[in-house]
């Protein structure tokens, strides 16, 4: 009897997935997938790239087939959510994995954006490390690090909860580099992010700029690229939260094809599968 393999894919968008050097492995483990479901038709379109320019040499690989099903994150986010009556008062600063990517992430300039922040806003900041970091002895001390620095600044708090509703919920704009949760995030709440870029220029020299992740950058928020304009960015930034909110609704009814219905979705496929496979 034939096995159906079925991978559920956790991203929203055509994020960068993992290191160059890493991406072969990637692939070579989602070739042995029959099925991948996906978020939307960017994501798939992405996939679709990396797996035809691996598998061109490859005689032996037969592609899965890729299966736009909603995305389960945002719908569960959203749904927690849309009742919310929390103030939002706070910035959620939450960055990519800090060995993701080195020369564009924000890592080594997060101590200068809390720093900035705390001194020059009204806001309260949450600093949400990602959890791949918080596994990460090495990582764990500079995290540790900036929280005794901060602990004492009734606006600083450090979330180290497994689930990330409890922020997205105080926060009013959300501060990341090229994380997949500012798509969630800014799509479940229709809140701004403002994406920090301490290496633009040479980044858009690269070949990430023509993923839609960073083309739909300037649809939910701005493009900040130093320390100095980063409060101005803020205040302005939210003044303008209702405008924000319906370019990222508009832009959402585009890219999300199954909001609020990805459960559904992702029944109908995995019945559709086993009926195949009954045959």
């Amino acid at each position: 009897e034939s096995l159906n393999r079925i991978y559920i894919n956790h991203d929203i968008y055509d994020t960068p997935m993992i290191n160059v050097e890493k991406e072969k492995n990637l692939i070579n483990a989602l070739n042995k997938c029959n099925y991948i479901f996906l978020s939307s038709e960017i994501a798939i379109s992405s996939l679709q790239k990396k797996l035809d320019e691996y598998n061109e040499h490859n005689t032996q690989s037969k592609n899965p087939l890729l299966i736009n099903t909603g995305y389960l994150k945002l719908d569960h986010v959203y749904e927690k959510l849309k009742n919310d009556k929390v103030e939002e008062n706070s910035i959620l600063l939450a960055p990519t994995l800090s060995s993701m990517l080195i020369e564009y992430n924000l890592d080594e300039v997060l101590d200068s954006i809390i720093n900035e922040i705390l001194h020059n806003t009204h806001f309260k900041i949450i600093y949400r490390p990602h959890p791949v970091d918080r596994v990460n002895i090495k990582k764990n001390f500079f995290i540790n690090n900036i929280y005794e620095k901060y602990k004492d600044n009734n606006n600083f708090s450090l979330d180290s909860n497994i689930s990330y509703l409890d922020s997205y919920s105080k926060s009013r704009i959300l501060i990341t580099d090229f994380s997949g949760t500012a798509y969630t995030y800014a799509f479940s709440k229709l809140r701004p992010v403002i994406f920090f870029s301490k290496n633009e220029n040479e980044f858009l020299k690269s070949n990430f700029s023509d993923l839609f992740f960073f083309k739909d950058r300037n649809e939910v928020g701005k493009i900040v690229q130093n320390i100095d304009n980063l409060n101005e960015e803020i205040y302005s930034i939210n003044k303008q939260v209702k405008f924000y909110s319906n370019k990222i609704s508009l832009l959402r009814s585009e890219r999300i094809k199954f909001f609020k219905s990805s459960i559904e979705q992702n029944l109908l496929n995995l019945k559709e599968i086993l009926n195949v496979e009954n045959k």
